[in-house]
């Protein structure tokens, strides 16, 4: 049996169209059939017809005997169209089974008038006359209960077909989202990371100055002050994050740490580069910039900022003391980030002794 439901169609409903076959029969009723007989088969055929989508086969069992005995007296056009469309409801309402009885009963009534007549009139002609007519009658609501049914069948399909394209789609995006906040949070680790570093470094020189007897300067109590502050914000961009809150505005924050005095040439520059990318785009740069900065910063000291056409530079100079590996894991994760932007890094000795270098190369326009 059929699963699927045919679509429900506007206009009169089942009652409405019972109760004018109800008046078309009684205002066409045959001169010579007897009035009482014809007005209750037609009574019983009009009651049919009120059930004709809901409760189809029935309809058609109690509908089609009733117009046919009622048509004894003589043919009726207004018997004959509601037959005729209680076989329609049967193709299109009714189930596999239901179609399949009304074919078969079809075909017989169309043989059977054939041969009632050849026994009646014993005239071959007459009779194939008769089976030609019935079965054209019965063809034609037979088909087009078919080509609706067909018709309902496919929609339903191509209905099915979108909300399941719909479905793929809104798991490819929430999908595509949960990457984009695992990155993300990976990314804001790596920030909160090395300022976490940051604080430990200069909170361990301070510790061991302060065991020598020597004052911790100030500017070291600033910059313990600093990282702890751009820490706290990445912890809480990142919480908003995990938490699907709306993540800070994008990209211009490390341009605004007080340790790097960017210029502000520099700064309108940043501005320009900032124009031609997308806003993911813009997020990435501010963050793989602020990762290179706080890199910067644990290694050395105020580091230059400059921007020459798409590649923001940022170099510093580190004290003979400390060593710097480019192979590092935190170096790796940014190149693949700039690459994923659409970007490159380099990182890497700088243009004088002495001078460290990373350098990031933003695209110019974000393509499609």
């Amino acid at each position: 049996m059929d699963t699927v439901q045919p679509i429900k169609r506007r206009g009169l409903g089942d009652p409405w169209i019972a109760v004018l076959f109800l008046l078309a029969g009684i205002a066409f009723r045959p001169a010579e059939a007897a009035p009482w007989p014809y007005f209750a088969l037609l009574l019983l055929a009009c009651a049919a017809a009120g059930l004709r989508s809901s409760r189809p086969a029935l309809a058609l069992g109690m509908g089609l005997p009733a117009a046919a005995a009622a048509m004894i007296g003589g043919p009726n056009l207004v018997l004959i169209t509601l037959g005729m469309d209680l076989v329609y409801s049967a193709i299109l309402y009714g189930g596999a089974r239901l179609r399949l009885v009304t074919l078969i009963l079809s075909g017989a009534g169309a043989l059977g008038s054939g041969v009632l007549v050849l026994l009646l009139t014993r005239d071959p002609l007459g009779a194939g006359q008769t089976l030609l007519q019935v079965g054209a009658l019965l063809l034609l609501p037979l088909s087009w209960g078919w080509m609706m049914h067909t018709r309902d069948l496919r929609i339903i399909a191509e209905r099915e077909h979108g909300r399941e394209a719909l479905r793929l789609a809104e798991l490819e995006r929430a999908a595509r989202e949960a990457e984009h906040r695992a990155e993300t949070a990976r990314d804001l680790h790596d920030l909160v990371a090395n300022q976490v570093a940051i604080i430990t470094l200069h909170s361990e020189a301070a510790a061991l100055r302060l065991a020598a007897g020597h004052p911790v300067s100030e500017r070291t109590l600033s910059e313990i002050s600093t990282a702890g502050t751009l820490a706290l914000g990445r912890l809480g961009e990142m919480i908003a994050l995990l938490g699907e809150a709306t993540p800070a505005a994008p990209g211009v924050e490390w341009i605004d740490d007080p340790r790097l005095a960017v210029p502000a040439p520099v700064r309108a520059a940043w501005e320009a580069l900032l124009g031609q990318l997308s806003p993911d785009q813009r997020t990435q740069a501010g963050r793989l910039l602020g990762e290179a900065t706080a890199n910067a910063l644990r290694h050395g000291h105020s580091p230059r900022v400059s921007i020459h056409g798409a590649t923001v530079r940022l170099e510093n100079r580190i004290p003979d003391s400390n060593t710097i590996s480019g192979d590092g894991r935190g170096l790796k994760n940014m190149r693949e980030r700039a690459a994923r932007l659409g970007g490159e890094l380099s990182v890497g000795p700088g243009t004088t002794d002495g001078t460290w270098l990373c350098a990031l190369t933003l695209p110019r326009r974000r393509e499609g």
